[in-house]
């Protein structure tokens, strides 16, 4: 049983580290934000994809939040 809650630990551990990271790009490019050097050629897919990075934070937000009300 240790071994299993260690195991659990170190793999939680890995991924906090990508959802930091995560969470720091995410924030870098929130939707209140606007970058004077992306404003005049700003395009589409950089819309995009600032709005997928948040949509993804937001999603380990939620899930995070979720295990630590249930663990």
């Amino acid at each position: 049983m240790q071994l299993k809650k260690m195991q659990a630990l170190m793999k939680k551990s890995t991924h906090d580290e990508h959802v930091r990271e995560l969470m720091v790009g995410a924030n870098q490019y929130g939707i209140d934000v606007e970058w004077a050097s992306e404003l005049p050629n700003r395009n589409e897919r950089s819309r995009l994809w600032r709005h997928d990075l948040i949509d993804t934070r937001d999603t380990y937000y939620f899930l995070i939040r979720q295990s630590a009300l249930h663990s």
